[in-house]
Parts: C-alpha cells; sequence; structure tokens
C-alpha cells in the first residue's frame, strides 16, 4: 500500500489542515498554562490590557473555528479514504474502523499521559457513527449535519444559559480558587506521581465537557462529507462561484453572531464556531483558486500533512515547557507571551514540517497509523 502521491494530494485540504493546526495551539496554549478552572469559569488572571486584548482576539477570532475546521477536514477526508479504497476493491468499513480503534488508542495515550485537553480519542468515538452513514447520500448527509449543529445552539437558546455568565456563589467561588492554586502548585512543582493524578482527572472533566458536544461534532463530519461527496474542494477553480457564495452567506453570519457574542457568549461560542470555521475554510478555498496566493499558502501545506505528528507535538513540547519535569512555567505565562510560544512553536514546525517530506512521504505518527490501519502491506514512505 503506497502513501498517496504529491498528484494525487488535494493542497488546498493540506492548507486548510496546516493552518488549522495553528489555531488549535492558540487557544489550547490556555490549557496548557493555567488550571482548567479558569478556563471553565472565565476566570482572568491576567487583567493586563495587551493581555485583556489578547484573549478577546482569541475567542473573537480562533475560539472554536479551528476545531471546527479540524472536523469538518475529517469527514472530509473519510470520503477521500472511503473512494480510494473502494477504487482498489477492499472493504472500506472494515479498514476505516481498525484506522479509528487505532485512533483511539493514541487519543487515550495522548490524554492520559501527555495532556489531558486531547480531541482525538473522541474524534474516534464519534467517527463510528460517521462510518454508520458513509454510504448516505449528500441530502441526507446535509440534512443530518444542519439538525445536528442546530441542536446544542437551540438547547443553549432555550434553556436561558446564553447570556453573560453568572456570579459565583462565595462557596463555589472559594472552590474553584482553591483549586486554581492547587494545579499550579501540582503542575509547576509537583513530581511526575503529582501531576499524572491531577492530569487523570482533569482528563474526565475534559472528557465529560467533549461529551456534550458529540453531536456537534458528528455534524461537522458529516457536513465535511458533504462538501467531499460535492467535491467542493477536490478543484477549487472549478468551485471558485459556490465557494463565493459560502463565504458570503457564512460571513454575513458570523458577523451578526460576533456582535452578538458580548450579550450571549455561550451561544456565540457555539454556533459562531462551525459557521465562522466554514467562511475560513471557503476563504481559503478562494485564495487557493488563485496561483499567486496558492503559491504563498503552500507554506503551511507540510504542517498539514503532518497534522496528527504535529498535534501530538505541541502537547509533548509544550508540558515540557510548562509542567515542572521540563521548565516548570506553568502559571506565570501570560495570554499574550503563551501566544507568542505558540507562534514560535509553528514556524518550526513548518520547518521542521517541510525537511521531514523531503526525505518521507508522511510525518512518523502518521506512518504508524496507517500501518496499524492497513498492516504490513503499508508500503515504503521514503521520497
Amino acid at each position: 500500500m503506497q502513501a498517496v502521491s504529491d498528484k494525487e494530494r488535494i493542497h488546498v485540504l493540506d492548507v486548510t489542515r496546516g493552518i488549522a493546526v495553528f489555531g488549535i495551539l492558540l487557544v489550547n496554549m490556555r490549557f496548557f498554562t493555567a488550571s482548567l478552572q479558569t478556563i471553565q469559569w472565565r476566570i482572568s488572571l491576567w487583567p493586563e490590557w495587551w493581555n485583556a486584548m489578547t484573549d478577546r482576539l482569541i475567542d473573537v477570532f480562533v475560539s472554536g473555528k479551528f476545531l471546527s475546521i479540524f472536523a469538518f477536514l475529517f469527514g472530509y477526508g473519510m470520503v477521500i479514504m472511503k473512494d480510494r479504497v473502494e477504487a482498489r476493491g477492499q472493504p472500506f468499513a472494515r479498514i476505516y474502523a481498525r484506522r479509528l480503534a487505532a485512533l483511539a488508542l493514541f487519543g487515550l495515550a495522548h490524554g492520559l499521559f501527555i495532556w489531558f485537553g486531547d480531541i482525538l480519542f473522541h474524534y474516534a468515538i464519534v467517527g463510528f457513527a460517521l462510518l454508520l452513514l458513509h454510504r448516505a447520500e449528500p441530502r441526507t448527509l446535509l440534512t443530518w449535519a444542519v439538525i445536528l449543529l442546530a441542536l446544542l445552539p437551540v438547547v443553549v437558546l432555550l434553556s436561558g444559559a446564553s447570556g453573560p455568565e453568572a456570579m459565583l456563589d462565595s462557596e463555589t467561588e472559594a472552590w474553584v480558587v482553591e483549586r486554581i492554586a492547587y494545579d499550579e502548585l501540582v503542575y509547576s512543582r509537583g513530581s511526575w506521581a503529582d501531576i499524572q493524578q491531577v492530569r487523570i482527572v482533569d482528563w474526565l472533566t475534559s472528557a465529560f465537557n467533549h461529551v456534550t458536544f458529540y453531536p456537534q461534532i458528528l455534524g461537522l463530519f458529516l457536513l465535511g462529507a458533504y462538501f467531499a461527496k460535492l467535491r467542493l474542494l477536490h478543484d477549487v477553480r472549478e468551485t471558485r462561484g459556490a465557494l463565493v457564495k459560502l463565504a458570503w452567506w457564512t460571513g454575513g453570519a458570523g458577523l451578526l453572531i460576533t456582535i452578538a457574542q458580548p450579550a450571549m457568549p455561550d451561544f456565540a461560542y457555539i454556533a459562531g464556531g462551525p459557521i465562522i470555521g466554514l467562511f475560513y475554510v471557503a476563504v481559503i478555498g478562494i485564495l487557493m483558486s488563485n496561483p499567486v496566493w496558492q503559491q504563498r499558502l503552500m507554506l503551511f501545506a507540510p504542517v498539514g500533512r503532518m497534522a496528527f505528528t504535529n498535534y501530538i507535538l505541541q502537547s509533548v513540547v509544550c508540558t515540557l515547557i510548562f509542567y515542572s519535569y521540563g521548565l516548570g512555567l506553568y502559571g506565570q505565562v501570560g495570554p499574550l507571551a503563551a501566544t507568542g510560544i505558540a507562534l514560535a512553536i509553528y514556524i518550526v514546525q513548518i520547518f521542521v514540517s517541510r525537511a521531514w517530506l523531503a526525505r518521507f512521504r508522511m510525518g512518523p505518527l502518521e506512518r504508524l497509523w496507517r500501518r496499524l490501519t492497513y498492516g504490513r502491506a503499508a508500503g515504503a514512505t521514503r521520497v
């Protein structure tokens, strides 16, 4: 089984995935640098204007958007893989189930032993629901995608939980403050065993939060599969007109949601993530239809081709920077500085990914994942 050749690759997907890797890192820096409780309760530990502005910009332009793109591309990639596997006369469902099982193992190892905020395990679980619909017609995929994507926003609106967050009562506030201080102590100064104990607790809390978003994740998977079945990103020069219309509709809706964000932060996050994420996908597709912009944006393609490896590597590097078994900077870095660190990490990943792919057809974890999916027949990976 040979790796996909450069001529077979859909470059807009690599570029979009590469950009999404950076957006996800920007948001994840919040979880690497401070207690999970600060995110859950929207507690700001850095009130300086430059840090507050950084947080605000990330909330408006990044949070929820690039994770939505990642989920969208997961569904798009499933259809591409299905077409290629079935063209070779192989059983797609069995192969894809092995792929998802391997991804779940990777996700568990990542979440339990490196960083608690892993998303891969949950993609694997929801991926089995996607597998059940892999033969569905495009109209069916779109219908279910819209229903599932509308579910959480409607629940939030009807529950009245979409308004500004309520004040904590004194007892809860005291517990949250104590937990933040404890997390900072453990992650910045504790032993590996101490950190591991807290990491598992945080993974369980984070996993429960992810489960509440399963309908949205599946909706994004199905939306990506719908786009793939219509081949809307296979050749962006041919589909540019459709992408322009999509950009206008999603851009307009995203603008309205962004304006409403101060009054309805929960609703804006849940509804705005997929809509603005889709706007970003459309804009990247439009730009990639222009040869000049395509050449510029191809800078991000190597990171996208190694997105799995780069995602895990980001966790390894950031925990070494912030946890006690590394530099121990946990709790000492504000949003602006954390953004600078994220940018530095990503720039290094651009160069490392390019150098790696000059010698090999895929990243090291991509190769291992492929072997677990196809078995020993995965084939040579050296260029």
